[in-house]
């Protein structure tokens, strides 16, 4: 991780994945599926100040998400796949804000476009890093509709806003494309189908990434 980056610019980040968690926690406190290692973890990242330490709690849900997903498993199927969209929306996040991910990667990019002077306020940064991370977005709707498309029984509804939202970049019209893809994912939705599982991952890699910018913008305004 960039050594610029505090522990306040990851503070906005973090709010998805505690939400997350914390969504998680109340289904499973329902069913008493809870158990006492996911609650610590819970606490750890409501109390995190350090940078290693993030980088602990980062490893150590991606340790407790296979056990959790398990427990996700036996609830009822009503509350299943929200609950599931929870799990990844927060374990994709922290995939996210590694310090070895893709976010990171180009912060060295933005960084240098400002010592060249390429760039040189901060509107200008955020909207050039907003730029890097739609193209990431249309990545993520593009490998979507590659693996719809492998589906024996295809909505149509999915495919025609798949094959919008992998070359959009308007923000609102991907957020509105997020909603519904996931939204309509729900009806036909297989546990424990690979290529189900495969194609709902990476709808929410890009609605986390939609939410991120949205939280980076409320930051940004908040701090000017």
């Amino acid at each position: 991780m960039n050594k610029e980056v505090e522990i306040d610019f990851l503070e906005p980040s973090l709010s998805i994945i505690i939400s997350n968690l914390e969504e998680i926690e109340y289904e499973l406190e329902k069913s008493s599926s809870i158990n006492k290692d996911f609650i610590n973890l819970i606490d750890k990242f409501n109390e995190v100040e350090e940078l290693s330490e993030l980088r602990n709690l980062f490893d150590e849900l991606k340790k407790q998400a296979p056990e959790i997903k398990k427990t996700i498993s036996k609830l009822e199927i009503e509350d299943k796949y929200e609950t599931l969209i929870s799990l990844y929306s927060a374990t994709l996040t922290s995939e996210f804000l590694h310090e070895n991910e893709f976010l990171f990667n180009h912060i060295e990019e933005v960084q240098k476009l400002i010592e060249s002077k390429v760039v040189n306020d901060d509107y200008e940064i955020f909207e050039n890093y907003k730029t890097i991370i739609i193209a990431k977005i249309n990545e993520l709707y593009a490998k979507a509709l590659i693996i719809f498309e492998q589906q024996p029984k295809q909505d149509n509804e999915i495919l025609k806003i798949l094959k919008i939202a992998q070359e959009e970049t308007n923000l609102n019209d991907l957020r509105e494309a997020s909603k519904l893809l996931i939204g309509i994912l729900k009806i036909i939705f297989k546990y424990d189908d690979l290529k189900s599982e495969e194609l709902l991952i990476s709808l929410v890699k890009a609605d986390v990434l939609i939410s991120l910018i949205d939280l980076w913008s409320e930051f940004e305004l908040e701090e000017n």
